[in-house]
């Protein structure tokens, strides 16, 4: 093929595999990165709102 070796080829094709695998791999821990800030930001939103309830429910508690 234009002038390149079977075995050139065969070398070609794997670097190409190993190079999208890379890719693959890359984005895979790039969405989970980006997955895991959004739960840590969810999880601060909602300690945020549970603490608010949390002395709400204390000053209710104290009322009575």
């Amino acid at each position: 093929m234009n002038g390149f070796t079977a075995p050139q080829i065969i070398g070609g094709l794997i670097a190409l595999l190993v190079a999208s695998y890379a890719a693959f791999f890359g984005w895979v821990v790039a969405s989970i990165s980006r997955l895991d800030r959004k739960i840590d930001a969810l999880d601060a939103k909602l300690s945020t709102r549970l603490e608010a309830l949390t002395i709400a429910v204390s000053r209710l508690e104290g009322a009575m």
